[in-house]
């Protein structure tokens, strides 16, 4: 193997066995989510905006595209080790890399209501509230869909990204958690 084979191919290893982390930048609120093609990454939210609201704006860095796992970031309630939360992610659908699909994730759907699309690079204002009565309330830049959903006992606020980076850049009183978010598959 030539040298500039064998580069390439530490690079590829390399890549491949790259962790997800999630990196807290220097400006209050602000951080950068990034999971490898495949992977996935996702933290507790210690703390919400006023009105028990998730917000912030999230942005798309950098795509990983994987068969299974599109490029995609959100802010959604779930419940540790169950399977089904509620909220939005914003995913990069293949073959267009100027839009991302913003997606209404509701507990016992498999596949995210679609709520329109949003250009992939810029930032884009989201908000998520659900209340103790299961009224789900999402906005994305101009959009508010308000829908009910069975609400979970135990369901706590995340973030989440998956097969690439992305940049949150969390309201005030929005503050991370140390704790991964541990979803049932």
């Amino acid at each position: 193997m030539r040298p500039r084979n064998l580069l390439a191919a530490a690079s590829v290893l390399a890549a491949a066995s790259a962790p997800a982390a999630i990196i807290v930048e220097q400006a209050p609120g602000r951080l950068t989510c990034t999971a490898p093609a495949g992977r996935f990454e996702s933290r507790i939210l210690a703390s919400l905006a006023e009105g028990k609201r998730i917000a912030g704006r999230i942005r798309l860095l950098a795509a990983e595209g994987d068969s299974r796992w599109l490029p995609a970031a959100g802010f959604l309630f779930g419940t540790p080790r169950q399977r089904g939360s509620a909220g939005v992610q914003l995913i990069l659908i293949p073959g267009d890399s100027d839009r991302l699909t913003a997606g209404l994730r509701v507990p016992n759907e498999v596949r995210p209501i679609g709520m329109g699309q949003v250009p992939a690079r810029e930032w884009i204002p989201v908000s998520v509230s659900l209340s103790n009565a299961g009224r789900l309330e999402v906005a994305i830049a101009d959009v508010t869909i308000r829908r009910r959903v069975r609400r979970r006992s135990g369901m706590v606020p995340f973030l989440m990204c998956n097969s690439g980076s992305f940049e949150f850049d969390l309201a005030p009183g929005v503050e991370l958690s140390s704790d991964r978010f541990e979803q049932g598959r």
